[in-house]
């Protein structure tokens, strides 16, 4: 990465923490900008105009069901382990709590959830593992709420995105990156990385504050529309080409 900066006109990062590890020297300080995320198509991310009943229904989400979906790589650093242990103790006491996960393991990252850890889901009537598909926005259309425990480095991770232009509250972690999209108590909860309790904390909020998830998920769109759109992200980046 230093000799990166050292031969580049420019360098973005997606949050502000990278760019505070990178100032290796002051005279970097000019060539590293900050451009929040890469941008999300919030015209096509967005709430259909459709029963969202209907939605939820061809998906065998009953009326009283709480829906929780993660959308990621699954790698042990994005906090499955945690995330189900946590949903296990949950769904022992809340029977209306289901769990979507989706996506496929990472196969060629030696940290990938093993196939025989998701096999142990297969009867579970409450926590499912979903796959990789490419229904994802229907699927997040008939959640209730995005919850996203990673402790990765990463940028800004864009399945949090499209939850956000999708009008669901969030649950996150205090990671770089993931911190930049949730206000805490306003449009979800951050939380303790690596933390069972605290997932299951910030679970046991939400589910006292179910009528306020529209007031949530309005502000995760306000997020995604103010400063995550690609409208946006696209014209800082052209900007710099200028």
């Amino acid at each position: 990465y230093f000799f990166m900066i050292c031969f580049s006109n420019r360098t973005i990062v997606q949050n502000p923490d990278d760019g505070t590890d990178l100032l290796f020297f002051p005279f970097m300080r000019k060539k590293i900008i900050l451009v929040k995320g890469s941008g999300i198509d919030t015209d096509f991310f967005k709430p259909a105009d459709i029963d969202r009943s209907v939605i939820r229904s061809q998906y065998g989400i009953n009326t009283q069901d709480i829906v929780f979906i993660c959308v990621t790589r699954l790698l042990w650093e994005q906090g499955i382990a945690e995330l189900c242990e946590a949903f296990l103790k949950i769904t022992a006491y809340e029977t209306r709590v289901k769990l979507f996960i989706v996506g496929s393991p990472d196969i060629k990252n030696p940290r990938h959830v093993t196939p025989g850890y998701i096999k142990e889901f297969e009867s579970n009537m409450q926590i499912s593992f979903l796959g990789e598909r490419n229904d994802i926005k229907e699927l997040l259309f008939a959640a209730d709420v995005f919850v996203y425990p990673s402790y990765y480095r990463e940028g800004i991770p864009r399945s949090v995105l499209e939850a956000l232009a999708m009008r669901l509250p969030v649950i996150t972690t205090e990671m770089p990156g993931c911190n930049l999209t949730v206000e805490n108590g306003n449009n979800g909860y951050l939380i303790q990385p690596r933390s069972v309790e605290a997932i299951i904390q910030a679970v046991n909020h939400m589910l006292t504050e179910t009528a306020t998830y529209a007031q949530m998920g309005a502000r995760s769109r306000e997020f995604a529309e103010t400063v995550f759109s690609e409208k946006r992200v696209y014209t800082q980046i052209l900007a710099l080409y200028n």
